[in-house]
Order: structure tokens, then C-alpha cells, then sequence
């Protein structure tokens, strides 16, 4: 009887060693699954990023944030990859101009400027939108650097309108 209560005391810490191993190794399937799926955001990035980048923050965190203000800012756009450039170049054309923070945290935060920036985890961006936000970091805007405004009314002379957003000269 003892050999018989050994053996299935034996058995039952094998079936929770077996159960402990499949949480583990699902855990480490999720874990892995997470990190692939990271990676496919990844974008090569130029060894040398343009002047402006912030010092304190790394360009990853930048082109993160970056990619996620040009999803927000056009989520409702029908112009899509012609307008993430021109809102992404008003963007950087703001952290080199004098009359806003020099930093790209600086001028997203700035008060009264970007509504959308509550909703900046909401949704993941797209393929498209990282690449946009790499090359926008690493070779600057792609529109004249006096356009700073970007909004659904005039705030100056014209440049562009895409959808409803107007892209406008600094006043």
C-alpha cells in the first residue's frame, strides 16, 4: 500500500512539473511571438540622424513617437502617404524652428497644438508610417522649412491642403 501511495504522489508531482513546463513554454512562445512582431516596425536606420535629434532621447523612442503623431494626426485623411509626409515635415520643421522647443517631445506637448496627442497609443501605426517617420528623422522635411501650421483652417498663407488639413507658412 505505501508503494502504491509513493507512486501516485509521484505521478501527480510529474503531471504539475509537466503542467509548470507547458506555462512556461507558453509564456515563452508569447514572449517571442511579441518580439517578432516589434521587429517587423523595425526600419534600417541611417547611421548618422539629422542634427536636430534630441540628445536625452534615443532616435528609437523618437521614430516611435513620430510614427504615432502622423498616424494620429491622419487617421482620417484620404490622401494617405502624401499627407504623413507633409504632417511629419510640419513636424520637423517646428523642432528646428526658433518659436518652438528644439525637441520633438517638446513641440507634441506643447500646449493647444496637438488634440490628437491623447489618443497617441490608441492604435499601432503602420509600415508605412514608420518609414515616413525614419526618413523624416534622418534627412529632415520634405516640404519648405517655413511651413509650421497644419490644421482644418487657415493660419496663414497656403502651401497645401490635403483632405481637410491646411498646411500653412509660419505668420
Amino acid at each position: 500500500m505505501l508503494m502504491v501511495i509513493t507512486c501516485l504522489l509521484l505521478y501527480n508531482k510529474r503531471q504539475e512539473e509537466k503542467e509548470q513546463a507547458r506555462q512556461i513554454e507558453a509564456l515563452y512562445n508569447k514572449l517571442v511571438a511579441e518580439e517578432l512582431q516589434q521587429e517587423e516596425h523595425q526600419v534600417d536606420v541611417v547611421q548618422e540622424p539629422y542634427v536636430y535629434a534630441p540628445r536625452e532621447d534615443s532616435y528609437y523612442d523618437n521614430l516611435d513617437l513620430l510614427a504615432r503623431m502622423i498616424h494620429c494626426e491622419n487617421s482620417n485623411e484620404v490622401d494617405g502617404e502624401e499627407a504623413c509626409w507633409e504632417t511629419g515635415s510640419v513636424i520637423i520643421n517646428r523642432i528646428n524652428d526658433p518659436d518652438y522647443p528644439n525637441t520633438l517631445e517638446g513641440v507634441l506637448h506643447q500646449p493647444g497644438q496637438y488634440d490628437c496627442i491623447k489618443m497617441l497609443y490608441k492604435e499601432e501605426p503602420t509600415d508605412i508610417e514608420y518609414e515616413v517617420a525614419a526618413e523624416l528623422l534622418n534627412s529632415g522635411g520634405v516640404i519648405p522649412p517655413e511651413v509650421t501650421n497644419a490644421a482644418e483652417f487657415e493660419q496663414g498663407k497656403v502651401y497645401d491642403r490635403k483632405g481637410k488639413t491646411i498646411y500653412c507658412y509660419k505668420k
